[in-house]
């Protein structure tokens, strides 16, 4: 009677997570670098770590294809933004993502990247100061 209690109960979590209820995968995004950073160049790559996205599936023979998912950052000192690349070292449980050149003005550059899959979004930001030569 105890293991069959206990299938109903993972029977239901599975079916409530089907469903489209309220149980969530808590994402996250972070950058590889120290919140404020000063630089004479003019642009800066950045990378970091993501949550795995929801969707994201381990074949039993050892493959993996991730969920839907989209990582952009955004510089609001000039207004450019761009889509990192991102790669699933399998089977870690998060990914790897890595920038292109980001364009930084003279100044203080205030980036934010941010992580979306299907389940919501979570972000995380970088003050770049760039000095003159």
């Amino acid at each position: 009677m105890r293991a069959l209690r206990t299938v109903a109960v993972l029977l239901a979590g599975l079916l409530l997570t089907a469903c489209g209820s309220d149980l969530r995968i808590r994402l996250f995004v972070s950058i590889n670098a120290p919140p404020h950073l000063h630089t004479d160049r003019a642009f800066i790559v950045l990378n970091g770590v993501a949550a795995l996205p929801a969707g994201s599936l381990r074949d039993p023979g050892g493959g993996c294809r991730p969920g839907v998912f989209a990582i952009v950052w955004v510089n609001d000192a000039n207004g450019t933004r761009g889509h990192a690349f991102a790669n699933w070292h399998c089977p870690a449980d998060a990914i790897d993502w890595r920038s292109g050149e980001i364009p930084l003005v003279p100044g203080s550059n205030a980036i934010s990247v941010t992580m979306t899959d299907e389940q919501g979004s979570a972000d995380t930001a970088i003050v770049v100061t760039r000095s003159l030569r």
